[in-house]
């Protein structure tokens, strides 16, 4: 399994197709994500968040978008909590 960076640390996006595979992940995460989902999350990473991926023999099966201009440095480099969608991928 690889942690990848969907955005960079300015929340500008790195990968729009691994944007877009993520994103059945993330609904089952959060289904209420407003459509279109691209749309949405380039509006959450113009304020500053990060987001990365979990990968798995080519699939995502993780998510995590962290940090806004109003979060601590600290909770900004909390990378490691992966939220994943049930069952947990092994």
């Amino acid at each position: 399994m690889e942690i990848v960076r969907i955005t960079d640390t300015e929340g500008r996006i790195l990968d729009d197709a691994l944007l877009a595979r993520a994103e059945s992940v993330h609904r089952q995460l959060r289904a209420q994500i407003p459509q279109p989902y691209a749309a949405r999350m380039k509006e959450i990473f113009a304020t500053g968040a990060e987001m990365v991926v979990a990968v798995e023999g080519g699939e995502v099966c993780g998510v995590r978008y962290f940090g806004s201009p109003s979060t601590p440095w600290s909770a900004r480099r909390s990378i490691a909590r992966i939220l994943w969608p049930t069952p947990i991928p092994r």
